[in-house]
């Protein structure tokens, strides 16, 4: 399984580096605006949860699944090399997010406590998010997945939006500290799930 991790990180080396370079300029430019940096972490984690939707278009391209099911690899390994990537990818996107919120809160004497809940939320976040991308990856194509992956972004964007017009209290914080607390639990849960998910769909799946 590793080696099919290694495959794909060699196979995306050049888009990781545009990605890592988009990321620097964010951090750059915010470095001058003098704004808050928990939104480029967030942007960070939330950008490096998109490189499995990059790797199974490749893949889908270069009709790599038909071929490797050739070589002595079972459907079940190659699924769990795309969710052992998308952790990997998503742990990077947030050890560098850390560091930005980490050396700004150092060097500018700010607070680092709401930084380091945004970037541990938005990581939670990314894994749910590609617990439910993988499955309609394994089961649509990446041409649907992507529209349903638009339609994953803009529900929680449309619904804040929706309850901030209908001026409705925001829950105390009590909510929101066990919402943080339940986070990781629920993306733990949703993330094994969904593998087994993709496993049932993939074994189906003619290729």
């Amino acid at each position: 399984m590793s080696g099919l991790v290694y495959k794909d990180l060699m196979n995306m080396r050049r888009y990781l580096k545009q990605l890592l370079l988009i990321f620097v300029v964010f951090v750059f430019i915010f470095s001058f605006s003098g704004n808050n940096y928990s939104f480029v972490a967030a942007y960070g984690v939330m950008l490096s949860a998109m490189v499995v939707l990059s790797s199974m278009a490749y893949d889908e391209q270069a009709k790599w699944d038909k071929y490797a099911l050739t070589m002595p690899l079972s459907r079940r390994s190659l699924v769990g090399a795309k969710y052992l990537l998308g952790l990997l990818t998503v742990g990077a996107g947030g050890l560098l997010s850390l560091a930005v919120v980490v050396g700004t809160a150092l060097f500018s004497g700010g607070p680092m406590t709401e930084g380091l809940a945004s970037v541990g939320a938005c990581l939670c976040v990314a894994l749910l998010m590609q617990a439910v991308l993988l499955p309609c990856l394994y089961k649509f194509g990446t041409e649907k997945a992507r529209m349903m992956m638009i339609v994953i972004f803009l529900l929680p964007t449309l619904g804040i939006l929706a309850l901030s017009k209908l001026g409705l209290p925001m829950p105390e914080e009590d909510f929101w500290i066990g919402l943080l607390i339940a986070l990781p639990f629920a993306a733990a849960l949703g993330y094994l799930l969904s593998y087994f998910i993709s496993v049932s769909i993939f074994r189906k799946k003619e290729l």
